[in-house]
């Protein structure tokens, strides 16, 4: 059954697969350049808080995948994940990111995946009730 929300789920989807390969892409120039200048890996100079924010940042990631086939869990996680990071990356002085508030964007596709399934959940019941 083709829902007349697809255009949503589609925009979600293309929106988080290109925020994933982008952060793949800048994420690993950036572990090669930092490895090349100090010739250590780049946890190694990482407070404990950084690390965390980096494991919430790639489960955020891995959830926009998961919301591929699952709109409401793989949503929710990345959205829960994101903000969690988001929040970590403003009050953390050692990550140095003055504008983490700029990274929203990535909340973006998971707000559309969660309404996409809201939407869609409620279609759902109503072509449900009105069955003979």
């Amino acid at each position: 059954m083709k829902s007349k929300y697809e255009g949503l789920r589609w925009t979600a989807r293309i929106i988080g697969t290109l925020l994933v390969l982008f952060t793949i892409f800048i994420g690993t120039g950036e572990i090669m350049e930092g490895y090349h200048k100090s010739g250590k890996m780049f946890l190694e100079t990482f407070s404990t808080l950084t690390i965390i924010e980096f494991i919430l940042w790639f489960m955020g990631l891995a959830g926009l995948i998961w919301a591929w086939w699952n709109e409401a869990n793989g949503g929710f996680f990345s959205l829960v994940c994101m903000v969690i990071f988001i929040i970590l990356a403003m009050i953390n002085p050692a990550s140095e990111m003055e504008f983490a508030w700029v990274l929203s964007i990535f909340l973006i596709p998971s707000v559309l995946f969660i309404i996409y399934w809201w939407a869609t959940r409620k279609s759902v019941k109503k072509a449900v009730s009105q069955m003979p």
